[in-house]
């Protein structure tokens, strides 16, 4: 407390509490010797009362929301703040007409100061986001009138382009109620605008008057309902008439249906400005009280201020109805107020019980002018007592843990009884492992939070649980159990709560595993061995063996049957080791499949010219043995040997036995060629024959003919050899001359059959 440079007498209390002590950042206090000033006693009263039990850290505004809460950085984006933001009486006794309640604000997202910044209520701002912003997610921050601030962080998402709201998304905007000071008879307007922040149309949208203070009667409403596209607003307005003393706020309401989903969507209801109605010329008075919700045990503060509209003084009297669970802390007295000045009379209630406390401010005086006594009544104003909030936590790991990552869960709900304030800003502590456990793990990533759209995230009490989850990794077997704890604040007072210690109970983490990777495996029956572990492997992919390792002991992996049809070979890579604190996992199994030659034994062959053929492969023969083709063919694969070419200057022909097959899983040793001598037949047709005694020869052949058709010599030539058919007898009877067509020749591959004989009769002499 210090001297001014001029007289005056100036307290500002903090809402929704009373302030600090004198000479604090959130109470301004002036004292000096003022002809007709208040005596120095009522002013040290006033001090008193004015210092009572406050706490600065209920001076400080919070952030609950942020809506929309996204914006287009091409475009500036008007904003509702929602949260607790107190305002701050000022009173001035030297100067009166000073006297006002002070609902600065300013507002920042990020480092970029918002602009349009207006306290709608104790739970409401609007501000406009500039354009310009980077895209990117930002905190907003907020600071009142006491200089304290409030923030959220990650609030609101700059984006480039439209935000990815689909669907309508309604808001009110700038609802107002004027004028604020009326007199009984007098007419109020009250407007709100309804904005359309989404992507899709709202259809038929309306907005209704929630609550209207008492002494109001509606004289006007608005007409039918509108629509309202994207990004458009609608205004709706309403008449009411003042019918008795007393104000508070009008609240309001909108809804609609989304034009894409043709679901309900509604707008968040707001508050109007305050309004006061007077008897007449005399007194006036309002009521604020705050904070809105309480908790058990927390402070409630109830703000009459009152205005002399005579021009004397008056003495006001206030009175307050209390009903609900509270007990009651400080009580201001009666007052002299001088004409055309206001003065604040505070109140101060402890919550001692769930339920709902009603406030009913009330002020008496003498009209200055006829001598009777003038009350003004104030609306009631309710405030819903909360049993505090309760955190309960359950934390979980799996029953049987690998060595490596693992998923840690922990859920999280508000336990309190019925009416439990909400609990804010939840977030639990790292789990840690607790100091029985002979298994270790560290904290690899986390926590995520479900839902991750609520950062941070608010315990609700009978709403579902909020999970999170972090990712550990286990290094060292043996049993594991973690603990932790969730904390938080309670919503309405601030206060800090912490769940009990949850316990995830004990897991075991499993002793390492020996395995790898199959790869290249088609065939079947392969079987892996290490230690006393037999594993069958019928694909391919990860194995493990069945059998684990303690850390420290060795392992040796060996392929004890390699597959078959096809028959192939399997090796192993990193097969013998010894086991450490992880699992072994590069124990890999690489199959490959057996190839095996193709051949036999060629007899009976002499010259040369044989050639034999499989596949693609071409093999010359030089002599009778043992042979086999270059070419290997893989297990299951198939064979065709063929004699490519017979043997040249040869009579010899070469045949092939037991030429094609599937291969197995040995050498294929038994596809055996077989030379021997070749002959032909040599032959014709007679034609023209009608006598008898034809005989045709050929080397040691002679072979008679008797009638016209086809004839083959008996003795057959080997090929390479020649034949020479001629007419040993010519027919006789009648008597005829034969000749033989292509006598001559060498036998070939084939049999000769184009010795032909054409027989005609010789003319007999007369």
């Amino acid at each position: 407390m210090h001297a001014a440079s001029r007289p005056y007498l100036r307290v500002g209390a903090a809402l929704p509490v009373l302030p600090g002590e004198a000479g604090s950042g959130a109470t301004r206090l002036r004292v000096a010797a003022v002809p007709g000033a208040l005596p120095l006693a009522l002013v040290l009263a006033a001090l008193a009362t004015a210092c009572a039990g406050a706490e600065s850290k209920a001076d400080a505004p919070t952030v609950a929301e942020v809506r929309p809460a996204c914006g287009d950085n091409t475009s500036t984006t008007p904003v509702t703040v929602r949260g607790t933001l107190p305002a701050k009486p000022e009173i001035s006794l030297s100067s009166p007409g000073s006297s006002t309640l002070d609902t600065t604000y300013r507002a920042w997202v990020g480092d970029v100061e918002l602009t349009g910044v207006k306290w709608d209520s104790a739970t409401q701002l609007t501000a406009v986001v500039p354009a310009g912003l980077a895209a990117g997610t930002y905190g907003v921050r907020v600071q009142g009138p006491f200089g304290a601030e409030g923030s959220k962080d990650a609030a609101f998402q700059v984006r480039e382009g439209r935000c990815p709201v689909e669907t309508a998304v309604l808001a009110m905007v700038d609802p107002t109620a004027a004028p604020a000071t009326l007199g009984v008879g007098q007419d109020i307007t009250v407007t709100a605008t309804v904005q359309n922040y989404g992507l899709a149309a709202a259809r038929g949208v309306a907005a209704a008057i929630v609550s209207a203070p008492a002494g109001f009667t509606v004289k006007t409403v608005p007409g039918a309902p509108q629509d309202v596209p994207s990004g458009q607003a609608r205004t709706f307005s309403w008449t009411y008439t003042a019918t008795a003393p007393g104000g508070g706020v009008f609240v309001i309401g909108a809804s609609g249906t989304a034009a894409d989903t043709s679901l309900p969507v509604e707008a968040p209801s707001a508050s109007t400005n305050a309004v006061l109605v007077s008897l007449g010329a005399f007194l006036t008075a309002s009521t604020l009280v705050a904070p809105l919700r309480a908790t058990v045990g927390q402070l409630v503060t109830v703000v009459l201020t009152v205005t002399n509209h005579a021009a004397a003084a008056a003495v006001a009297t206030p009175a307050i109805a209390v009903s609900g669970p509270v007990t009651a802390g400080t009580t201001p007295s009666a007052r002299s107020i001088p004409g055309g000045t206001s003065l604040v009379f505070l109140w101060t209630y402890t919550a001692s019980a769930a339920g709902t406390a009603t406030f009913t401010a009330s002020v008496s005086g003498p009209d200055p002018g006829t001598g009777a006594t003038v009350t003004v009544l104030t609306a009631p104003a309710d405030v819903p007592v909360q049993g505090p909030p309760g955190l309960a936590a359950t934390l979980a790991i799996p029953a049987s843990i690998e060595l490596g990552d693992f998923t840690v869960t922990m859920l999280v709900d508000n336990s309190g009884g019925a009416g439990a304030a909400d609990v804010a800003d939840l977030v639990p502590d790292p789990p840690s492992v607790d100091a029985g456990s002979t298994a270790s793990a560290v904290l690899k990533s986390g926590p995520t939070v479900s839902p991750p759209t609520v950062t941070p995230p608010v315990a609700v009490a009978g709403q579902p649980a909020i999970a999170f989850a972090w990712v550990f990794t286990a290094t060292v077997s043996g049993e594991l159990s973690l603990s932790s704890i969730a904390r938080g604040k309670d919503a309405n007072s601030g206060a800090a709560v912490a769940s009990p210690a949850a316990s995830s109970g004990k897991a075991q983490v499993l002793l390492p595993k020996v395995g790898g990777t199959v790869s290249g495996l088609i065939g079947s029956g392969l079987v892996l061995h290490n230690g006393s572990d037999s594993l069958p492997v019928s694909a391919n992919g990860p194995y493990t063996f069945p059998t684990r390792v303690e850390s420290g002991g060795s392992y040796a992996v060996t392929v004890a049957t390699q597959p078959s049809g096809p028959s192939q070979t399997c090796t192993v890579a990193n097969a013998s080791g010894a086991v450490g604190a992880a699992n072994v996992t590069n124990v890999n199994v690489t199959c490959v499949t057996s190839s095996f030659t193709i051949g036999g034994a060629v007899s009976g062959f002499s010259g040369s010219g044989l050639v034999l053929h499989n596949g693609s492969d071409v093999l010359p023969i030089r002599a009778n043995g043992a042979y086999t083709f270059p070419t290997r063919v893989l297990s299951g694969g198939t064979f065709a040997v063929t004699v490519a070419s017979q043997p040249v200057l040869s009579s010899l022909t070469c045949t092939v036995s037991n030429g094609g097959g599937m291969v197995g899983a040995a050498n294929v040793t038994n596809v055996n060629v077989t030379c021997a001598t070749s002959t032909v037949a040599v032959g014709g047709r007679v034609s023209g024959l009608v006598g008898a005694g034809l005989v045709l020869h050929n080397g040691t052949d002679s072979l008679p003919i008797s009638a016209n058709g086809s004839y083959t010599f008996p003795s057959r030539v080997a090929r390479g050899g020649t034949y020479a058919v001629t007419v040993a007898n010519q027919p006789t009877a009648p008597s005829q001359t034969c000749t033989v067509a292509s006598a001559t020749g060498t036998a070939g591959t084939k049999d000769v059959t184009n010795v032909n004989v054409s027989c005609l009769v010789t003319s007999q002499p007369p």
